[in-house]
């Protein structure tokens, strides 16, 4: 019995459709897969800012330091929950002087201690973290004239009065996780690279800040004052 022509090449066609969309298939699901780790970047699904404070120290440490705290807000449509280091030690910083310039750190010996925790952020809420210390970090200068500012393994000392014209850069690594995954700290990746934020204290009080500082404040109140009064 002869083979229709006609069939085998039905047949042929077929297989080869078959071929096409097995390998359109394949390709979509890579796609997919590609795009869902892709939204999965901490950065998309929380919304990030940086609070500074000034705070008096140890007189006999750092008299004056600044608390910088990384404020988080969850924007995604569930928990967000990862894995780092405890302590500042998944947290890397630079600070930027006014010209631009990153500011080398002073001479100082660093004892950092961290170790693998687990967050979770819950869907609408946010979390204020502090992420700086006022220890640490021993660090050789004037203490008396200059802020503290320690992140991480990082610290500096900042000049009182130009203080806000200075930009911190922070980042931190760690990894997205959720209950039924094992995360190793071998795995960790940069998690969250914020941008350069300016040096703005909130709330400053003069009777909260060093004399020198305290006092022009205060001396700047005065003069407004006088304005609204002359008006």
């Amino acid at each position: 019995m002869n083979a229709d022509p006609n069939q085998a090449l039905w047949i042929l066609q077929f297989a080869k459709m078959k071929c096409i969309f097995t390998f359109y298939t394949f390709l979509v699901a890579i796609i997919a897969h590609a795009e869902q780790s892709r939204t999965l970047e901490l950065q998309d699904v929380v919304k990030t800012s940086l609070i500074f404070e000034t705070t008096q120290g140890s007189p006999k440490h750092y008299p004056n330091t600044i608390r910088v705290i990384l404020r988080m807000e969850n924007i995604h449509d569930s928990d967000v929950s990862w894995v780092s280091e405890t302590g500042g030690g998944g947290f890397s910083a630079e600070l930027v002087d006014e010209k631009g310039k990153l500011v080398p750190q002073p001479p100082s010996a660093a004892s950092i201690l961290s170790n693998p925790c687990s967050y979770v952020l819950p869907y609408g809420s946010r979390l204020d973290w502090l992420i700086s210390s006022e220890g640490g970090i021993s660090m050789i200068g004037d203490l008396k004239t200059n802020y503290a500012l320690i992140i991480g393994g990082n610290g500096w000392l900042i000049p009182i009065e130009k203080l806000e014209s200075y930009s911190l850069k922070i980042s931190f690594r760690g990894r997205l996780w959720s209950r039924n995954t094992e995360v190793k700290c071998s795995a960790y990746n940069i998690l969250l690279n914020m941008s350069l934020t300016r040096i703005k204290i909130l709330g400053a009080c003069p009777e909260a800040l060093p004399e020198k500082v305290g006092a022009a404040l205060r001396r700047d109140s005065v003069r407004r004052a006088s304005r609204v009064i002359a008006a």
